[in-house]
């Protein structure tokens, strides 16, 4: 019974682990349960064992993902360091262009205003922006940002910068365009 039962943790966790692979490279609509089978090692029977649907599976897929990115952010963001350092480490972070960002390159998807594949989506973006937004106030109190433009639109600025870095890397074919970002970022918060 206990190895049955860690063969059916092992095929739940490889569905999720080929899922989340599959949504970043080719996003939710070209993403098959057939695709999530082949890449997993799982079999359909499997498949539907643990999920009801490929909604379900990708949803909690994307739960996971999004959690998983949290915690990414938030060891630099609420790091021990002053302010200005975390946000530097955040920006300057290194970062795949040409992947494109796990969860962000499910935004031009029709599927993103699915309330249940939006959720996870969307409790990233807002928990990464308040996070910012709480760094960027503490370093403007701190004489280290621009003070001129409020903290939720300079965080919200921040996030649009290198989402859309994103794009210009997988438009232009080119990795490396996030650092050119992140200077002008640097310029525009005065770091």
């Amino acid at each position: 019974m206990t190895e049955w039962a860690g063969e059916r943790t092992s095929s739940r966790r490889q569905l999720l682990t080929a899922t989340q692979a599959l949504l970043w490279d080719q996003g939710y609509a070209a993403t098959s349960p057939r695709d999530i089978q082949k890449l997993s090692g799982v079999g359909q029977g499997s498949f539907y064992h643990h999920f009801e649907s490929k909604k379900q599976l990708a949803t909690t897929a994307l739960t996971e993902l999004a959690e998983e990115m949290i915690a990414d952010a938030a060891a630099i963001l609420e790091a021990d360091a002053p302010a200005i350092e975390r946000l530097r480490m955040f920006i300057a972070k290194p970062r795949h262009g040409l992947s494109g960002c796990k969860l962000g390159r499910l935004a031009a998807e029709a599927e993103i205003f699915d309330v249940e594949l939006n959720m996870p989506v969307r409790r990233y973006f807002k928990h990464l922006n308040g996070q910012l937004c709480d760094v960027i106030r503490e370093a403007q109190m701190q004489d280290s940002v621009n003070p001129l433009l409020g903290p939720e639109a300079l965080a919200k600025l921040v996030v649009a910068a290198i989402q859309g870095g994103y794009v210009l890397a997988r438009i232009n074919n080119e990795e490396a365009v996030h650092p050119e970002i992140a200077a002008s970022l640097y310029e525009l918060l005065d770091l």
